[in-house]
């Protein structure tokens, strides 16, 4: 994936590199967050944009196992799917979905994604659940495998824990001041990923060469798109959108970048002690080279270039004034 590069003494890193009649769902208890509450780390473009957990199963968690385990769970159409779609099983939020578990501690292997940005979605709860094509089968990526609607979908669920801060789009956008606190409990997640075995970040390089060889982008500039799982030593991409199977856009830094929240890397560094600042460089050397290490064993592009021509786009896009490309070219400055 990423190609390594070398770092000097100095501490300087050369960058190389988810039926019943629809009256019966209006006054359904399909709770969902204030705006104001969501934040983006399930923040699904497509279909197959909550992608996530490289894993080599057996598969237990398609679509004929879903339907036979929700059989013994009582969840038996559309309308009870529904009716787990409550605030108190919300495991995350965008501004375009929600995602939320099941009640039943049987059905702990998928997870329901409601579509919101159209007011529409309860109207899904009237149709029959259908499968879809599992382009990952064999293996859980966090993908869809059945639909209900439109606005619905049954999804492969993974466990960790976001990156960064909630509503992470909104803290950014309006330039919410980053506490010391704050610096301090993101450096120590830092410090656990530095940790984590390079077998860890091999497994991670390849979900997004797998990501990359169908034509997936992963959404990497908001870190919350990836899931750490601490307890297992795992990181996982859950947010990735259908670009070109010819276009090959990901890149080793779509794998290091999210990891120290490149975004917010020199708001972080400010706030810090100097002790702090000193170990936040080390932890993120150390970060940088087992990325770089497995992308080397998976053969993900290690363009600098290509990263950042697409970041560029990006930033003219959203015509934001160039915040992905100055935070990146600031991570090189400091390090």
């Amino acid at each position: 994936m990423i190609l390594a590069a070398v770092s000097n003494l100095s501490g300087s890193l050369n960058f190389q590199s988810l039926e019943r009649k629809k009256d019966n769902l209006k006054n359904a208890d399909v709770q969902l967050p204030s705006q104001d509450k969501v934040f983006d780390y399930l923040d699904a473009q497509a279909c197959m944009s909550s992608l996530s957990v490289f894993q080599k199963t057996s598969d237990k968690t398609g679509f004929v196992d879903f339907m036979k385990v929700s059989k013994q769970a009582g969840v038996d159409n559309a309308e009870d799917i529904g009716r787990n779609c409550t605030k108190k099983n919300i495991l995350g939020t965008g501004a375009n979905s929600v995602v939320y578990k099941f009640s039943n501690p049987l059905l702990d292997r998928w997870a329901i994604k409601v579509d919101i940005k159209h007011n529409d979605y309860k109207d899904s709860f009237s149709h029959p659940i259908q499968p879809v094509d599992d382009e990952f089968r064999g293996m859980n990526m966090g993908q869809e495998i059945a639909r209900i609607g439109n606005r619905v979908h049954i999804l492969k669920r993974i466990n960790g824990k976001p990156h960064s801060f909630e509503n992470w789009s909104k803290h950014r956008a309006e330039g919410t001041k980053i506490t010391e606190e704050d610096a301090s409990v993101f450096l120590d997640d830092v410090k656990k990923i530095a940790d984590f075995p390079q077998e860890a970040f091999d497994d991670y390089a390849k979900q997004l060469k797998i990501l990359d060889d169908k034509g997936y982008k992963a959404d990497s500039f908001n870190p919350n798109n990836y899931l750490i799982d601490y307890e297992n030593q795992t990181i996982h991409i859950i947010d990735a959108y259908k670009y070109d199977v010819d276009a090959h856009l990901n890149t080793s830094y779509d794998l290091f970048c999210p990891l120290v929240d490149y975004p917010n890397y020199s708001r972080f560094y400010d706030v810090m002690s100097e002790k702090e600042k000193a170990e936040y460089i080390d932890f993120t050397e150390a970060i940088f080279e087992k990325c770089m290490t497995a992308a080397e064993k998976t053969g993900v592009s290690t363009s600098e270039d290509t990263f950042r021509e697409f970041i560029s786009r990006i930033d003219r896009r959203e015509n934001n004034g160039g915040i992905y490309i100055n935070a990146f070219s600031t991570i090189q400055k400091l390090l």
